[in-house]
């Protein structure tokens, strides 16, 4: 399971123009430094954009102040990979995948087993008691269910 990093402030503009496939950015070291470090299984959302084209991009691989982010999954949240010069804006963000996972204040139902069959309504909460896990619906059907943390 992935875990999401975040930090404040985030952004930057490409110090390199890149194309539809690569798989690393390039930021000013300035910029950078910003962006969270990254361990095996952590990632973190940017957004990319010039002009009126953007793309989101989940990024996999960052050390510490380097100015290199890699291990890019390109055209996430419904968007196509696609070239941006150099001065494209990036910036890490939350797009809804992220927050539709996160567990929010509010009601919830207790089951003593893994939920099956449909939610009542999208993004309903389920905390079972036996496993001791969190869940939630993630579908607008209400069929999909993935566990929010144990």
């Amino acid at each position: 399971m992935t875990v999401y990093k975040f930090a404040n402030n985030a952004e930057g503009y490409l110090a390199a123009s890149i194309t539809a496939v690569a798989t690393t950015f390039t930021l000013a070291t300035a910029d950078a430094e910003e962006f969270p470090a990254l361990s095996a299984s952590e990632a973190f959302y940017v957004h990319i954009s010039e002009g009126s084209d953007y793309e989101w991009v989940v990024c996999a691989s960052h050390a510490a102040s380097a100015t290199s982010i890699g291990s890019l999954t390109r055209g996430q949240e419904s968007t196509s990979a696609q070239a941006f010069s150099t001065s494209a804006y990036a910036k890490l963000l939350l797009p809804a995948t992220v927050m539709d996972v996160f567990l929010q204040k509010g009601s919830y139902i207790t089951c003593t087993t893994t939920p099956t069959g449909n939610a009542t309504y999208f993004g309903e909460e389920r905390y079972d008691s036996s496993a001791t896990k969190w869940y939630k619906s993630t579908s607008a059907t209400g069929t999909t269910w993935v566990v929010l943390c144990t």
